[in-house]
């Protein structure tokens, strides 16, 4: 993706709707991307929000750290996923259960979330696996982007968490 070595990569991989929060997260990455300059948001996905969201990233104060991945799958699915230091689901899709959380926290990586279903759910356990927003709150969003690119032992300790407790409570 041409993304410089020291950057923070946050991504998302999700179906790209807008009741997915892709425009929420579009207008938070306007706050928090001028913050964190080596920050870099990653979006994969395809959907019907596509062709307004680029319209959208082509005049984005921040466009210069947005990269738009397309649709991923298989091995390249798995690669994204490497490639992020923070993933994040704002909104739950068509089968509620949050896959795309489910699989960034498989691979030991802490997520952002909105307070809604399945999301709510995986923050009520006992470890601390990322950080949950109130939905549309697009200051709360950016804050909670800006603290997850700045603070790297607070993201590996949530990520160890997130990884252990999709390990303990899910099955494959």
């Amino acid at each position: 993706w041409d993304i410089p070595k020291d950057s923070v990569v946050l991504g998302v991989v999700s179906r790209l709707r807008v009741e997915r929060g892709i425009e929420w997260m579009i207008d938070a990455a306007e706050e928090a991307l001028k913050k964190v300059p080596n920050a870099r948001l990653v979006i994969c996905g395809r959907g019907n929000y596509k062709k307004e969201m680029l319209k959208r990233l082509k005049d984005h104060p921040a466009k210069d750290q947005i990269v738009y991945a397309g649709y991923v799958t298989g091995q390249d699915l798995y690669d994204s996923y490497e490639a992020f230091d923070v993933a994040f689901l704002l909104r739950p899709g068509n089968d509620g259960a949050c896959r795309g959380a489910l699989e960034a926290m498989a691979t030991g990586k802490p997520i952002i979330a909105g307070d809604v279903g399945a999301l709510r759910e995986y923050f009520s356990y006992d470890q601390a696996i990322g950080w949950i927003v109130p939905l549309d709150d697009r200051k709360a969003l950016a804050h909670a982007l800006v603290d997850a690119a700045t603070n790297h032992e607070q993201r590996n300790a949530y990520g160890a968490n997130a990884r252990e407790q999709v390990v303990s409570r899910h099955t494959e």
